[in-house]
């Protein structure tokens, strides 16, 4: 896989490094991950669904048999990752869009942000904490996943991108042992697309609940395990 500061830059790559990836180990987590978030999000055939940041639109092709097309939105700003939304939903009238003007005319009740947040810069993450905020409706429910980088966690996802991808994750070994410790990595903040280096959810999870109440959260794909040995942690919030 070729990538441009951590960015992907082939169009098969979103489907085959998630939900399709051909190591049964980890498109078994990856599945498991929409799948929790299909239950916090708990859509109903009334509800109005955005998946922001929508990838491929996997989470809303799995949404289908629960809500009507007509009542789902996804944002997906990549063209590449347009294309493919286009051809999953051929026959299905969802909405895309592409433009973030165009997006915040309207609002949501159950707003899905899986794997987006990780990659943003710190004023990026902000701004987009605003937008989600002013797009969900009272009462609604916001949906956000972001990846388990730091901990004993960090040590199997690094042995599982060797054998699985080739890639060291762009960590030293000093920066690996520092991580798995829960201490903290440098980030490379250059460019507009952030690697996963350095990503400490429990940061983020500060931010958010600053401008979201908290009403549970969700380690992926085994809860028991909390945060050890989890690939993804998952929160349900609401505005405040």
């Amino acid at each position: 896989m070729s990538t441009q500061r951590g960015r992907p830059t082939s169009a098969d790559d979103y489907g085959h490094g998630t939900h399709s990836h051909r190591s049964r180990l980890l498109r078994f987590s990856h599945r498991r991950r929409f799948d929790h978030a299909l239950d916090l999000l708990q859509a109903k055939p009334d509800s109005r669904v955005l998946d922001y940041g929508s990838g491929d639109g996997y989470l809303l092709q799995q949404l289908l048999p629960k809500v009507p097309a007509t009542n789902m939105v996804a944002f997906e700003p990549l063209d590449y990752l347009q294309e493919q939304i286009r051809s999953r939903f051929k026959d299905e009238p969802i909405r895309l869009i592409s433009v973030i003007d165009d997006l915040m005319k309207q609002r949501f009740n159950r707003i899905a942000c899986l794997e987006v947040l990780e990659h943003l810069q710190p004023m990026a993450v902000q701004q987009t904490l605003t937008k989600l905020e002013e797009l969900l409706l009272p009462g609604g429910v916001l949906v956000i996943s972001v990846p388990v980088e730091i901990g004993p966690t960090i040590l199997f996802k690094y042995l599982a991108a060797r054998i699985e991808k080739g890639s060291n994750r762009s960590l030293s070994i000093p920066e690996l042992i520092k991580a798995s410790l829960y201490g903290s990595v440098k980030r490379d903040t250059q460019g507009s697309f952030i690697s996963h280096k350095g990503f400490d959810y429990r940061q983020l999870r500060t931010l958010v609940t600053r401008r979201f109440m908290l009403e549970h959260e969700l380690f992926s794909p085994f809860p028991l395990l909390r945060g050890f040995l989890n690939a993804q942690v998952l929160w349900r919030l609401r505005k405040r």
